[in-house]
């Protein structure tokens, strides 16, 4: 059943988590829901904790909402396992390699889009921790500290 004000973490709801812009029905099944509380719990709630709110543009996409968005047909959104956020009061860019440099969190992947950040969590496989860049010709692995 799909309540929007089930809380899916102390800070996330399934609304929060199902919100879309295309005016098109988004509601996660049970299972999605299970995943969606697995990306909440083990990933967004300690970015919260370390960064303050998290606001959510796009986590959980039915087929119709992810093609209306352009997504991926593999995108795990269509799973429940993905998340496009921001932090208000941070830097995309501080938050990106905190996730990926220092705080230790299990993610399958990190991507830094240009106006928010992607992250994912799998309860079915190993998380990848991928952490990519997202550029005008694609996507590259993420580079911390100098080049030489």
């Amino acid at each position: 059943m799909f309540e929007p004000s089930k809380k899916l973490s102390p800070h996330f709801t399934l609304a929060e988590m199902c919100i879309t812009k295309s005016g098109l029905k988004n509601h996660a099944s049970a299972e999605e829901q299970v995943a969606l509380t697995f990306l909440c719990d083990r990933v967004l709630e300690p970015i919260r904790a370390k960064w303050g709110p998290v606001f959510v543009h796009s986590g959980y996409r039915n087929e119709g909402v992810n093609s209306e968005c352009g997504g991926a047909r593999t995108s795990q959104h269509l799973l429940g396992e993905a998340a496009d956020f921001h932090c208000p009061n941070a830097a995309l860019d501080l938050v990106f390699e905190w996730i990926v440099v220092l705080s230790g969190l299990d993610y399958d992947q990190c991507i830094r889009e240009p106006s928010w950040i992607h992250i994912s969590f799998t309860r079915r496989d190993k998380n990848r921790r991928q952490p990519l860049v997202k550029t005008p010709d694609g996507y590259e692995p993420a580079i911390f500290g100098r080049k030489e």
